[in-house]
């Protein structure tokens, strides 16, 4: 099969690579559609001695697909499932990993930056970290879910606020504009506060209704206080 590896200094290479065979538990999926995330910007800038450390390693770590094989003992995912791939991983024995806080477990890691990735033909994963991914959902929709909107939603769950209130969210890149979404949809009155053009015109375009601050052009505090009512 063919990978992607992070070369340094802004390269790529295409490499041949054995396809991977699932051991217990685990799952191979066929890569339908796998993102790019603003981390693997980020390595794709890295110095070469950086990537020299990598061994080789395959990139990415957004990956939807469909379910090629599955190993001993999996239960819950079958061949020929459309699934998306949780993108952080565990050691899968810890208080943390067992309640499905895979990020908090002291040995965390994650795809593409401590085992292969799904920039290639195929993945292996832990049947553990397969999530069934719903026909109405396309591929694209779910790397979405794999990391930036479940980064989104992960911090909104968390915020002890209700349903009417003004949720504010200062950077409309991918997270932040996943972040503005998700809100919205949760029944927040959404605002946005950026300062590029490109990412202020893609809000606007995006967002059916709420508020976009240029941070350039007015004080985003004046403004949120006249929009929200002080609230």
């Amino acid at each position: 099969m063919k990978g992607v590896v992070y070369l340094g200094n802004s390269k790529v290479e295409v490499r041949d690579f054995p396809r991977p065979e699932p051991g217990p538990g685990q799952v191979v999926t066929e890569m339908k559609v796998a993102g790019l995330c603003g981390s693997d910007l980020h390595k794709y800038h890295s110095s070469q001695k950086w990537a020299r450390g990598r061994k080789g390693m395959i990139s990415g770590h957004e990956p939807t697909g469909v379910v090629a094989e599955v190993g001993l003992n999996v239960e819950h995912i079958s061949v020929g499932d459309r699934i998306a791939v949780y993108h952080r991983v565990g050691c899968g024995r810890c208080a943390d990993c067992m309640s499905g806080n895979d990020a908090f477990c002291y040995a965390s890691g994650a795809f593409g930056r401590t085992r292969d990735g799904s920039h290639a033909d195929y993945m292996l994963a832990d049947a553990r970290h397969c999530l069934p991914l719903p026909d109405d959902i396309s591929f694209a929709v779910g790397t979405q879910l794999a990391c930036t909107a479940g980064t989104a939603f992960s911090a909104l769950s968390k915020i002890p606020a209700h349903s009417g209130d003004t949720l504010v969210i200062f950077g409309l890149g991918p997270v932040g504009l996943a972040a503005l979404l998700i809100g919205m949809g949760m029944g927040y009155r959404g605002i946005g506060v950026e300062i590029q053009p490109y990412r202020i015109k893609l809000a606007q375009r995006v967002i059916g209704q709420g508020d976009i601050i240029n941070a350039q052009e007015d004080d985003p505090v004046t403004v949120i206080k006249e929009l929200s009512g002080g609230k």
